[in-house]
């Protein structure tokens, strides 16, 4: 298979790959190892195919519990794919603040939902790459694992923010066509929650740091281990 930064497919939406980022130690993150994406619809047999080939072992899916039940990933396919839902956060219009600040949910997810982070990690390293991690658009939940890997990776600041940030170029027509054909999918919010604006992500680095000293400090305090570091270190390489 070609390898390549962006795939355009049916109902995985925003779906990129984590390599070709350089790393402090002078090598660049491998292509063919993760892919994060959104996932407002179940896969089609398109995205199902396309996974395969790709030779993705496992999913795990970070969305709220309501938004998996309502859209499972693997609705009538048969695959050999594992899959394992963990939810970093429940966001849907029933149970957030649709006007407040995203850095605000981020740092929730850091401080409520530590466990959840670590559950996700671990079923990572116990599954092996290629490996796909998704939750509703794979804007936020999705971002925030995202500069998790590419951090331990040796990533730069800078290139986990651009990797951040390009989401929504990625995922505005997707937004106005649901808005278009009235799919209740999208819900009105402020228009800011639906951006990924560069600040976003400085403000959740910004809180880990400063918090826990780093993004290995904030690790360490949901209990992953010295060995697990390393092995999510050697994870893109």
């Amino acid at each position: 298979m070609q390898y390549r930064r962006r795939y355009v497919l049916d109902n995985l939406i925003n779906c990129r790959d984590l390599g070709g980022y350089p790393c402090k130690d002078g090598s660049v993150t491998r292509f063919g190892r993760f892919l994060r994406a959104g996932m407002p619809r179940p896969l089609s047999e398109k995205d199902l195919r396309f996974l395969e080939e790709y030779g993705v072992k496992a999913v795990l899916d970070l969305r709220g519990n309501k938004e998996a039940e309502l859209y499972p990933a693997f609705k009538n396919c048969e695959t050999n794919i594992r899959y394992r839902h963990v939810s970093l956060l429940e966001i849907n219009p029933a149970t957030m603040d649709l006007h407040r600040p995203l850095i605000e949910a981020y740092r929730e997810t850091l401080d409520y939902y530590g466990q959840a982070v670590a559950e996700s990690l671990r079923f990572i390293l116990e599954s092996g790459t290629p490996f796909l991690f998704h939750c509703f658009i794979g804007k936020d939940r999705t971002g925030m694992l995202a500069a998790i890997i590419l951090h331990m990776a040796g990533v730069d600041d800078e290139d986990i923010v651009a990797d951040y940030e390009i989401s929504y170029s990625y995922l505005e027509n997707f937004f106005r066509h649901e808005r278009e054909i009235g799919s209740g999918l999208v819900w009105d919010c402020d228009e800011h929650q639906r951006r990924s604006d560069r600040a976003n992500m400085l403000a959740f680095l910004d809180y880990i740091n400063g918090k826990f000293g780093s993004i290995e400090g904030y690790l360490r305090s949901v209990g992953i281990t010295e060995g697990e570091l390393e092995g999510l270190s050697c994870l893109l390489k």
